[in-house]
C-alpha cells in the first residue's frame, strides 16, 4: 500500500554566503548565494532550438529551465548544463545585494544524470559533452565532477577546438565549483 507523503508548504532555507553546498529539501536540491551590490549580476543563458537565449537581467525573477534544456549562468559556471530534472533560477534583490538560488527537481525517478558540455562561440556547434551520474554521486558530487571536467577542458586546446569551424573555445571559469 502506498503511503501519502506530507505536503511541504515552505522550505526554511536562508540565502547567503559564498558556500557552494547544496541542500536537499523534499524532492529538490537547492543552492543559494548572495552577492553584494557592487558585484556583477549573474546572467542565465539557455539554448532553445539550438539558439542562444540570454535571459534579461531583472532585480526579481523566477525562471524555469525545463528538463533537457542546455543552460549556463554566466559568472557562475562556464559550461552548459543539461539536466534530466526541471531547474528554477531565482533572483531577489535587497539593499545588501542580490540573492540567487538554483532549485533542481532531483526527486523524480527519471532524474539520473546531468550533461556538462561546451558549444562553439563562433558557429554554435557542440564541442564536448560528458554525462555525470548525478543520481549516484549526488548534486554536490556532480558539481565537483563538473569542476574537474572544466579543468580538463581548459588544459587542452585541442579539446577546446571546434570540429566544425576550428575556432578555439576560450578557457572557462569554474566559480561555482571552486569552493567544493
Amino acid at each position: 500500500m502506498a503511503t501519502q507523503r506530507d505536503h511541504v508548504l515552505s522550505y526554511d532555507l536562508p540565502f547567503g554566503g559564498a558556500s557552494d553546498e547544496w541542500t536537499r529539501a523534499g524532492d529538490y536540491s537547492i543552492w543559494t548565494r548572495s552577492r553584494g551590490p557592487e558585484a556583477a549580476p549573474l546572467t542565465l543563458c539557455k539554448r532553445v532550438e539550438g539558439q542562444l537565449v540570454e535571459v534579461a537581467d531583472k532585480p526579481y525573477a523566477m525562471h524555469n529551465i525545463p528538463a533537457g534544456t542546455p543552460h549556463r549562468i554566466a559568472g557562475l559556471f562556464g559550461f552548459w548544463r543539461t539536466s534530466e530534472g526541471d531547474t528554477v533560477f531565482l533572483v531577489t534583490t535587497t539593499p545588501q545585494g542580490r540573492n540567487y538560488a538554483l532549485i533542481v527537481n532531483t526527486g523524480s525517478h527519471a532524474y539520473k544524470s546531468d550533461r556538462v558540455g561546451w558549444f562553439c562561440p563562433q558557429c554554435n556547434a557542440a564541442i564536448a559533452e560528458t554525462v555525470v551520474p548525478t543520481r549516484r554521486i549526488g548534486v554536490d558530487g556532480a558539481w565537483r565532477e563538473a569542476g574537474k571536467l572544466v579543468d580538463v577542458f581548459n588544459a587542452d586546446a585541442a579539446r577546446r577546438t571546434c570540429p566544425g569551424c576550428a575556432a578555439v573555445h576560450p578557457r572557462v571559469e569554474r566559480e561555482l565549483e571552486r569552493s567544493s
